[in-house]
């Protein structure tokens, strides 16, 4: 019998929202802590302690330097191109196509058969774990009753979905198109994505309300805090054209009168 899981997308799904690509781009390990924390609220901390995308990798590559190439090549602006490749390692298109019309199936080892490319699979009768759309869910499920291959399953999962969106977004499928931007907010300076607006081919200023507000109080200050400055130094000038001290306000000039008076009184006698 074994285990199954039931991934319920409706919890599961927002993890891969396009937009939060580039959060996952500025920050290496948000990706996974984010995960993370999806299978301890779903499952419990036991499962997400299984959890570990450290030793992902394909072809000797780890699943974090495509995705990094991938995203910065949508970020300049450049075409898929060959960057297929790095694509495919890990969501292919017969995969993609799966995910694309809702009868998502992946196993371990894999069955018997060829794919859309033609590439010929191993026969295996029996299998370790596998993965499959049941309506609003996905059914993970696990031969063996200690879970040994939960990660391996739990991985192949994601991260077919994770780069699901680089074909969608490449390809500028609707709810895909997004346009790069640069956050202007000081201290920030995030890159972020968003959805094209018809009409408007160029990103907002800022990557989020929180960073627009906080920029607006910033420069708020900065202009409060120029205008005193301004004013004080405004306050020394005038003071000094009027001879007028700028300790107690008192005259340096009257200051000084009685004892020229004293002395020019004492020279006369």
């Amino acid at each position: 019998m074994g285990l199954v899981f039931r991934i319920d997308l409706e919890g599961f799904l927002p993890l891969f929202d396009p937009q939060k690509g580039a959060h996952y781009f500025n920050d290496s390990g948000l990706f996974e802590s984010s995960t993370r924390e999806y299978l301890a609220a779903t499952f419990g901390d036991q499962w997400a302690g299984k959890f570990c995308l450290k030793d992902c990798e394909a072809g000797g590559v780890h699943w974090y330097d495509d995705y990094c190439s991938l995203m910065a090549r949508f970020r300049n602006g450049r075409k898929l191109g060959d960057g297929l490749v790095e694509v495919e390692r890990w969501c292919s298109l017969e995969s993609y196509a799966k995910i694309t019309h809702n009868n998502f199936y992946l196993r371990y080892p894999p069955e018997e058969g060829t794919s859309d490319l033609g590439a010929s699979y191993p026969v295996f009768s029996i299998f370790s774990w596998s993965i499959s759309r049941d309506g609003d869910s996905y059914q993970l499920h696990l031969v063996g009753d200690g879970g040994g291959h939960f990660n391996q399953a739990f991985c192949n999962l994601i991260l077919s979905h994770l780069f699901f969106n680089f074909h969608a977004m490449f390809s500028e499928v609707v709810g895909y198109r997004l346009i790069p931007g640069e956050c202007v907010a000081k201290g920030g300076g995030d890159f972020y994505l968003r959805l094209q607006q018809r009409g408007r081919g160029t990103p907002p200023r800022f990557c989020s309300n929180v960073c627009r507000n906080r920029e607006n109080v910033r420069l708020h200050r900065a202009r409060k805090r120029e205008a005193v400055s301004s004013k004080t130094q405004s306050d020394r000038a005038n003071s000094v054209v009027s001879g007028k001290s700028l300790v107690g306000g008192r005259d340096w000039q009257s200051q000084g009168m009685p004892r020229l008076m004293e002395s020019e009184a004492h020279s006369l006698k």
